[in-house]
């Protein structure tokens, strides 16, 4: 469901049992207490209600495995999500009260992590107790992230950063496993760290302040896809890189 009216009631969907992935855009919802009737339910994007101060509901659905919730704004403890022990993969948007993420711990099979417009404590060290189970890691407008150096020798797969005050990316030179990486909205970075990564084969580079060099990714010795969109460059990448423009 796309650009709904605001509140959407999700009351008639009480009766799709087997409903799979469920999407509401475009505004808050009402009835969420009838989710837990979607027995199949497996992935959930929406505007929680309240901002998300209650997700309790969230606990008693047996199948879900994703939530991409959007504006956050009311979102401070994080017990309630985490009762739905399942989840492998969480996205809170505009969670602008978020400021520790330890209770993560309790999400055992928990595989990504996108967190927005939060001011985490010690900028991206909140996401330590969790980093070693993490393939997926997303940070955007995160003021305090001004470093990644907590993301040295981790497992992810794949990587977001977008609107944060970072300027050092030599932290991912480390990260071999990394093979998507998606910057946006960043002052100069050097690219010369993700040159060294093996694994590498698509990286994003979007809205970025300054003109970005692509020169060091001529030593790459394996082909790469690169995303422009609205983003200046300058130096030549090297055969083995491809270009593309969105």
């Amino acid at each position: 469901m796309n650009e709904v009216e605001s509140p959407f009631n999700l009351d008639p969907l009480a009766h799709c049992p087997a409903l799979r992935h469920l999407v509401v855009l475009g505004g808050e919802v009402t009835g969420v207490e009838e989710l837990p009737r979607l027995t199949g339910l497996q992935s959930l994007k929406l505007f929680p209600p309240d901002g998300g101060q209650n997700l309790s509901f969230l606990g008693d659905c047996p199948a879900l495995d994703s939530v991409h919730l959007y504006n956050c704004t009311e979102l401070v403890d994080l017990s309630a999500l985490v009762s739905a022990s399942g989840l492998a993969h969480v996205h809170l948007g505009t969670a602008t009260r978020l400021r520790r993420l330890r209770a993560f711990r309790r999400l055992a099979d928990l595989r990504g992590l996108g967190i927005g417009s939060a001011s985490l404590s010690g900028g991206l060290d909140a996401v330590t107790p969790i980093l070693d189970r993490l393939k997926y890691l997303g940070v955007w407008s995160a003021p305090t992230v001004t470093s990644l150096n907590v993301l040295a020798g981790s497992i992810l797969e794949e990587f977001t950063l977008c609107s944060c005050p970072v300027l050092d990316l030599e932290p991912l030179v480390t990260v071999l496993s990394l093979e998507w990486v998606w910057l946006g909205d960043l002052s100069a970075v050097n690219l010369a760290p993700l040159a060294m990564l093996p694994k590498l084969r698509d990286l994003h580079l979007m809205e970025m302040r300054e003109p970005i060099d692509l020169s060091p990714l001529a030593q790459i010795d394996h082909r790469l896809r690169v995303y422009l969109r609205d983003t200046a460059t300058v130096g030549d990448p090297g055969p083995l890189v491809k270009i593309r423009k969105l």
